[in-house]
């Protein structure tokens, strides 16, 4: 079994929200840390959102991630997050193919940022032909099929 360092990176568009503790739900992997995403906007830092670091996640797999006591100032409860994963899928859309190659191969060189991120599948911060070569071996992975969505790659 393959296991990914993962990092879950959760941003809020309204109020602060804030949690308790977060821990995987069902699926492989745990939670090996939590870390505020912190802004620099016009010389003041801010606290933007919280990346949840998950270690020991098996390749293609659905996981539900959860906050528990996550608080608003408004409502108060348990969030879970769910997320499909597969080493490989640069495109996001649950399979690895052709499709996430070339795509992989165009941002070849190219900065790692929020919009690029999924093209370093290597996570060591750059987007190279290791990633393309890690791509290619991965080809024909996908997610399992998702109970929610029938119609969901196979």
């Amino acid at each position: 079994m393959t296991t990914l360092p993962i990092r879950a990176a959760i941003a809020p568009n309204g109020p602060p929200v804030t949690f308790e503790s977060a821990a995987i739900t069902s699926g492989t992997g745990s939670v090996s840390s939590v870390v505020p995403i912190l802004t620099l906007r016009e010389g003041a830092i801010t606290n933007s959102g919280v990346a949840i670091n998950l270690t020991g996640v098996a390749n293609s797999q659905r996981l539900t991630v959860a906050l528990f006591g996550t608080d608003d100032g408004t409502n108060r409860g348990d969030v879970g997050i769910r997320m499909g994963l597969v080493l490989g899928d640069a495109t996001g859309d649950g399979v690895v193919n052709s499709s996430d190659i070339t795509q992989a191969k165009a941002q070849s060189g190219q900065a790692v940022t929020p919009s690029t991120f999924r093209y370093d599948v290597i996570a060591n911060g750059s987007i190279n032909a290791t990633d393309i070569s890690r791509i290619k071996a991965q080809s024909g992975g996908s997610l399992p099929p998702s109970p929610l969505d029938p119609l969901a790659p196979r």
